[in-house]
């Protein structure tokens, strides 16, 4: 496989995260929210849709060989594995519910994901593409 087609594989990775993520957020508001989910649901809404145009951006950039966005992913990943671990260890050793759960599924899924980011971007044909 070469840079561009891994590039292109982390990206669509990316989007099914991003659906994944706001299909469990929808129906989080749908069922948590009882009378107020009027108001929640248009926000989820939005709010997944944002996250929709921000992969879209950010994978069309790592597309067109941005340095600049390849560095900065690989700046803030390691950040977010070891927020987004450290938020699991809490759930691991804290009390536990539906929404708990859910939301450390999002957490997992997104700290795989920024594993699998680092490594592509990490990765010698990547490197080579971006050169």
């Amino acid at each position: 496989m070469n840079g561009k087609s891994k590039l292109e594989a982390l990206v669509n990775a990316w989007y099914g995260y991003t659906l994944f993520a706001a299909l469990v957020n929808l129906a989080t508001a749908v069922l948590g929210s009882g009378f107020f989910a009027f108001f929640t649901v248009p926000f989820v809404i939005g709010v997944s849709l944002f996250s929709f145009f921000v992969a879209w951006a950010i994978g069309k950039l790592l597309l067109k060989r941005s340095g600049l966005t390849r560095f900065v992913i690989l700046v803030l990943s390691p950040i977010a594995l070891l927020l987004g671990s450290f938020s699991l260890w809490r759930f691991v050793s804290g009390p536990w519910s539906l929404g708990a759960i859910s939301t450390a599924v999002l957490t997992a899924c997104g700290v795989w994901m920024h594993l699998r980011s680092l490594r592509t971007l990490l990765d010698r044909n990547v490197k080579a593409y971006f050169a």
